[in-house]
């Protein structure tokens, strides 16, 4: 039998909370015009209120602070701006919904760490302090939406020997398949007990790992600790607790000092489907370069297709117990270029996989390049696609009209994947 997890009631109910999260990413302000001009807050909060209508008890606001922010030292955000924001939250307060707000497109630049860092303690120091009068189940931040993955995304280059002069879209392909199964592998061994050859697979003792692990064993405590002094007990999504990239120990954070740390995910798995079509950057120590990824790539929602995406999230899950912290995926999804049922095969295999493992989930996006719904007047054109991710929305047609409906969005996806194809011929020529 086995030994019964015992939590504290705060830990138990941000537990709870978290396994109960339906959200949706709606990254409008990741695109944000700097042009004032341009600005349009009543579209954005319509799509705030689609994601009520829609049945999401969340709605997560990727941010890009970079081009509202001042120069050094203080790094000052756009007062305007930061209005802004404040008004999208209390948009979504106002449906009753969980707000998340994070940095989304933080960069980090290996030649200047401490300049990267100081801007990302600049933006919570600011958000801290304009947010804290919020309760805290209304408002939950998440410092490092891109930051870890910026700072880890030579490594895993490094362990494919990638590089940005002799890789091109083909082999970054092969590579982007072959992180898939890394994870897999990675994910069996942890499962099976073999912590250490786990933590081989991403070669912990490489300099550029041993660089990782010590801007992000710089960087992670300090923002908390920054957003701990107004905001002592609001949830915060931090990834990668641990030095070492296996997620095992040393801590970066010992969590039993802190009840209010959610661990997070984002999987895109297997990314030459979801992300196909997509514009994607292949890192290196060199630098990085951009490739289009194959367009076609079906997923027919097989058995041992059905086993990959459920083999991704062990890893993940025995990192969660480890530690015993909540888990959250906060970015999952799957391009509008692939085809309608595929699409709809794959979210709904992830949704129930994660509701399997009682995970809380929020997707990526709701109206751009992963989205099915139009962005200026929230129409669903992609029913299919919404009924996958939340089967019981109000804004589904009715059950004898689905067919048809996705008949509908299939038709349309064809047409604009051959239209897309006969312009990228054209270009050629």
């Amino acid at each position: 039998m086995e030994e019964e997890v015992r939590r504290s009631p705060a830990l138990q109910a941000l537990f709870d909370k978290v396994a109960a999260v339906r959200g949706v990413n709606i990254a409008t302000l990741v695109h944000w015009p700097t042009d004032r001009k341009q600005w349009d807050e009543s579209l954005l909060h319509r799509q705030i209120a689609w994601a009520k209508r829609a049945g999401f008890n969340t709605v997560k606001l990727p941010i890009n602070w970079n081009p509202f922010m001042g120069p050094e030292p203080s790094h000052e955000i756009a007062g305007d701006f930061l209005d802004v924001v404040a008004r999208a939250v209390d948009e979504v307060r106002s449906h009753g919904l969980l707000a998340i707000i994070d940095h989304h497109k933080a960069a980090y630049a290996p030649h200047d760490p401490n300049g990267s860092h100081n801007r990302v303690f600049a933006v919570w120091r600011q958000v801290g302090q304009r947010f804290a009068g919020i309760p805290d189940h209304e408002l939950w931040f998440q410092p490092f939406a891109d930051y870890t993955h910026n700072i880890y995304g030579t490594v895993s280059a490094q362990a494919f020997d990638l590089n940005s002069e002799d890789v091109d879209g083909h082999s970054f392909e092969a590579y982007s398949t072959a992180v898939d199964q890394l994870r897999a592998d990675h994910a069996d061994l942890m499962m099976a007990g073999r912590l250490s050859e786990a933590a081989s697979l991403l070669r912990p003792d490489s300099t550029l790992t041993k660089e990782s692990n010590e801007a992000l064993s710089t960087v992670t405590p300090r923002a908390l600790a920054i957003i701990r002094e107004k905001n002592p007990t609001r949830p915060v999504l931090l990834r990668n607790l641990t030095k070492a990239h296996a997620c095992l120990s040393p801590w970066i954070i010992n969590p039993e000092e802190d009840d209010a740390l959610i661990d997070y995910i984002h999987t895109y798995h297997p990314s030459v489907f979801c992300q196909q079509g997509s514009a994607m950057f292949a890192p290196s120590d060199r630098g990085a370069r951009y490739y289009t990824m194959t367009s076609g790539v079906r997923w027919r929602g097989t058995n041992s297709e059905r086993r990959a995406v459920r083999s991704v999230l062990r890893a993940y899950l025995v990192r969660g117990n480890l530690r015993e912290r909540p888990v959250l995926v906060v970015e999952f999804g799957c391009v509008r270029a692939a085809r309608t049922r595929d699409r709809m095969a794959h979210i709904a295999c992830a949704r129930e996989e994660f509701e399997r493992a009682g995970l809380g989930y929020i997707y990526w996006e709701a109206f751009e390049n992963f989205g099915f719904a139009d962005p200026r007047t929230q129409r669903v054109w992609d029913p299919g696609a919404l009924a996958a991710l939340l089967p019981d929305s109000p804004l589904l047609p009715l059950k004898r009209l689905m067919p048809a409906a996705v008949a509908v969005a299939s038709l349309r996806s064809c047409v604009l994947r051959t239209f897309r194809r006969a312009r990228a011929r054209i270009k050629k020529k």
